[in-house]
């Protein structure tokens, strides 16, 4: 959450391009370069941390407090909602006795991966094999799924 939380705070009030966001958010030392910070703008406008206007992005000022109980609870609620393939990962778990490996979800998962995202990368497959990763970890951090050596499971019927 400390990540998240940094990532949000980079984000200023008010309204910066997503270029000067994206170094704020690099400068912030949350990651190491810029696509990587595009896709943290991306997650955190799906949780609802920042918003994205005409202007830019900038921080939302009454965003859950990703370091308070209640905060991540909000938060672990956006994510199933607003964070693409978080819901179709989350039943898979709750379908799977025993949970699943990272890459038996991605196998469940394969399906949904957009057209368009295919076409898009080199190796589609393995840019979402890393996604459907980061999806799981969050879920794990957000208290929607637990980790046991390599395999996920679902965290309480969630």
């Amino acid at each position: 959450m400390d990540l998240l939380s940094r990532a949000r705070d980079a984000v200023p009030l008010v309204p910066k391009s997503e270029d000067d966001c994206c170094m704020r958010v690099v400068n912030a030392g949350v990651v190491g370069a810029r696509d990587a910070a595009s896709e943290w703008l991306t997650f955190a406008r799906a949780l609802g941390l920042v918003a994205e206007s005409d202007r830019g992005y900038h921080r939302v000022r009454d965003a859950p407090d990703p370091t308070a109980e209640a905060g991540r609870a909000a938060l672990a609620t956006r994510f199933r909602e607003r964070v693409f393939g978080a819901e179709e990962l989350l039943a898979a778990l709750d379908a799977a006795d025993g949970g699943l490996t990272a890459d038996a979800a991605f196998d469940c998962f394969r399906d949904r991966i957009p057209n368009w995202e295919r076409r898009r990368h080199a190796d589609p497959a393995e840019v979402w094999r890393a996604r459907v990763r980061n999806l799981l970890d969050w879920a794990v951090v957000l208290g929607l799924a637990a980790r046991d050596g390599e395999r996920y499971r679902s965290r309480d019927g969630h």
